[in-house]
């Protein structure tokens, strides 16, 4: 029972570093300005959300901190749009499957 507790939690402690990380890095005011370049709308369904907007890095940012305060490498989505890339191209993420979801789930943003 011991061992696999220990698996369980080694495995949680490398995405708990990431994300403590990612609060350092990344502040509320860079997340705004992001929000405000795409008019607090999800950049795939369209919606117009003022609040709850959430900023995806299109290259991970476990794998690409150098881009993380990249305004090239940020875009809004909705919470549903951001939880759908991530549930079909979970280990797969990165710009080529970024723009296949756009292709094959988003619409047209102004």
């Amino acid at each position: 029972m011991k061992k696999i507790e220990n698996d369980l939690f080694a495995n949680i402690k490398p995405i708990i570093k990431t994300q403590e990380k990612r609060k350092q890095i990344i502040d509320n005011a860079w997340k705004k300005k992001i929000r405000k370049r795409d008019k607090y709308r999800c950049q795939c369904c369209g919606k117009k959300i003022r609040k709850k907007l959430e900023v995806h890095h299109i290259m991970p940012f476990a794998k690409y901190e150098d881009l993380a305060k990249n305004s090239g490498n940020a875009i809004c989505l909705c919470h549903k749009c951001h939880k759908k890339y991530h549930d079909i191209y979970r280990e797969r993420e990165n710009s080529v499957t970024f723009a296949q979801y756009l292709r094959d789930y988003g619409r047209i943003v102004n």
